[in-house]
C-alpha cells in the first residue's frame, strides 16, 4: 500500500496471531476496532431530583482501541442548584457503556477538582454497565464517601481508561 488507507471489511480486523504471546492467556489477537471522537459530559446526582447544573464548558475526547476506551474531559460550571438531588455526584455521558467486572476494578482515572470543598482524597470510578463515572472521596482508612456539593463555579477534569462492554 503506497497511498491511501487500509480498509478492512466490517466485522473483521488485523490479525496479530503470528506475533509472540505474553505470559497471560490470549483470548484474541485480532485488532477489530479503532475510533476517535468527542462526547459531551454532564454532571448529575445518583438520585437526580430537580438538581440543576449550568455549564460554561463541557468537552470530552476519547480514543477506543479494541474494547479499551481512553478519555479526557473538562466540565466547568457557571450555575448550580442542588434542589432535591441526592446521593453521589456522577459524570454522565462517557462514550461507551463499561464492561461488567463485578466491581470498580475496570478503570484508572485521574481526578482534578477546582472550587469543590473536600477533606479527603477525591477519587473517581467508572461504574459497571454504565456510561458514567462516580465522584467520591476516600478517607485515610479507605472508607469511600460522597463528595460535598460542587460550588456554582466548580471545574472537573477527568482523564482515564476503562474497558467497554
Amino acid at each position: 500500500l503506497t497511498d491511501g488507507n487500509l480498509v478492512v471489511a466490517s466485522g473483521h480486523g488485523i490479525d496479530f496471531s503470528a506475533t509472540g504471546d505474553g505470559a497471560g492467556t490470549d483470548t484474541s489477537e485480532l485488532l477489530s476496532d479503532y475510533e476517535e471522537g468527542t462526547f459531551t459530559p454532564t454532571l448529575a446526582y445518583t438520585t437526580a431530583g430537580n438538581a440543576s447544573f449550568g455549564y460554561g464548558a463541557q468537552v470530552g475526547h476519547y480514543v477506543k482501541v479494541g474494547d479499551i476506551v481512553h478519555f479526557q474531559l473538562n466540565i466547568r460550571l457557571n450555575a448550580f442548584t442542588k434542589g432535591t438531588g441526592s446521593g453521589t455526584v456522577i459524570v454522565v455521558g462517557l462514550p461507551y457503556t463499561s464492561h461488567n467486572t463485578g466491581g470498580f476494578a475496570n478503570c484508572a482515572i485521574n481526578v482534578q477538582l477546582y472550587n469543590w470543598t473536600f477533606s479527603n482524597i477525591p477519587i473517581a470510578s467508572v461504574v459497571d454497565n454504565t456510561n458514567y463515572a462516580s465522584l467520591n472521596a476516600m478517607s485515610s482508612n479507605a472508607i469511600i464517601a460522597a463528595l460535598s456539593d460542587p460550588d456554582a463555579n466548580a471545574y472537573v477534569w477527568l482523564g482515564g481508561t476503562y474497558r467497554a462492554a
